[in-house]
């Protein structure tokens, strides 16, 4: 994929990559605050780790599933 590609994708999609953005960061907040509210021993890299396989997780099954149909 060249620059100039990439480029015209963000910018035709800047909605919807603006709005995924902002509920990955509402969940990883979400889970944050449930850690520290039931004062779940854990460190945090450990957990921003386990939210990256989690978003990796999500859109490869989203680009199978678009794949199948």
């Amino acid at each position: 994929m060249t620059y100039k590609l990439f480029k015209k994708i963000v910018i035709m999609n800047k909605r919807l990559i603006f709005i995924h953005t902002l509920c990955w960061v509402a969940y990883f907040g979400f889970e944050i605050s449930m850690i520290s509210i039931l004062n779940i021993p854990t460190f945090l890299i450990n957990r921003f780790f386990l939210f990256i396989i989690y978003i990796m997780s999500f859109y490869m099954c989203i680009f199978i599933l678009r794949i199948s149909y």
